[in-house]
């Protein structure tokens, strides 16, 4: 199986400077995986909830060898994993079915993260990877609405999906507190930044 990333279909096709626009993907895809590397191990079961294009999974897969399950509400996959589809609320496995459940750029998405958290809880066994844009001011919220826009709404057209568009944004400390009200514990946080304005944060979780 070809694991190279590669825009190779859909939506994707039709952008404007591909070749450049692959290689920021790849570069940016590789970034984060190194940031939670070391918290998933060969032997994991992985879900990858809000899979998206399915690069992180790929790059996860490619590293650790490892199967990894991609969920998602549509079909946004670009590469040769295989997506399961589900309603946005109940996640279709049973309880404890995976040693390590991620939330990429996933929860501000959500019209009820607190749902979503709920059910990835349920059906991780030990830890849960969440990365974040997270926000300082109300003037860096709105630039992270406006980059979202510029990322998503590309894939969101093609799917219809424009209603499903939510800016969930969070600051860091907002998001422990949900993590723990969950029962939840937050043991490494991370902040990283982009353009020095676009802040993203890493939670790693266990239950």
């Amino acid at each position: 199986m070809e694991k190279e990333l590669s825009i190779k279909n859909k939506y994707y096709r039709y952008f404007p400077l591909r070749f450049w626009t692959e290689r920021m993907i790849k570069k940016r895809t590789k970034q984060i995986v190194d940031s939670f590397d070391s918290f998933i191990k060969p032997e994991d079961r992985v879900l990858d909830i809000g899979a998206g294009a399915g690069w992180v999974a790929q790059e996860i897969e490619k590293r650790k060898g490892l199967d990894i399950i991609l969920l998602d509400i549509d079909d946004f996959n670009q590469t040769n994993l295989s997506v399961q589809l589900y309603n946005g609320k109940e996640i279709p496995f049973s309880d404890n079915s995976f040693d390590v459940v991620l939330l990429n750029f996933v929860l501000h998405h959500s019209k009820n993260p607190l749902q979503v958290l709920k059910e990835a809880k349920r059906v991780a066994r030990d830890r849960i990877i969440i990365f974040e844009d997270t926000y300082n001011s109300f003037f860096s919220k709105i630039i992270l609405c406006f980059w979202d826009i510029l990322i998503n709404l590309p894939s969101f057209l093609a799917h219809g999906q424009w209603e499903q568009m939510s800016f969930e944004f969070k600051k860091s400390p907002e998001w422990v507190k949900v993590l723990e009200n969950l029962g939840l514990r937050v043991i490494h946080t991370k902040n990283y930044c982009r353009k020095k304005i676009i802040k993203q944060t890493l939670y790693i979780v266990k239950k």
